[in-house]
């Protein structure tokens, strides 16, 4: 089983890198990226997420992009601090 992880972002270029480098093994990372200024999508783009750019500004458009399918992913934003471990076992059963 795969998990998509949403990522709302907006100018999160200094934390991306420890967020994208602490997901496990069968996690995608999906970062929307919400008009940021401080190369956040290229930084994200390089590390292996899948960058998606929402025009709308705000924390809701960025959890649902419009070009994005619905679904039920789960998404955090891009600063705070995650335990990805604990959400696999979570997402497991």
């Amino acid at each position: 089983m795969s998990v998509d992880v949403i990522l709302p972002c907006l100018d999160e270029a200094e934390a991306l890198p420890w967020v994208l480098g602490r997901l496990p093994q069968g996690f995608r990372a999906i970062v929307v990226d919400n008009g940021s200024a401080d190369g956040s999508a290229d930084i994200a783009s390089s590390l292996g997420a899948v960058v998606v750019a929402e025009p709308r500004r705000g924390f809701g458009a960025a959890c649902a992009p419009a070009d994005f399918p619905h679904g039920s992913s789960p998404f955090r934003h891009g600063e705070f601090k995650v335990d990805y471990e604990t959400r696999a076992r979570f997402s497991h059963g």
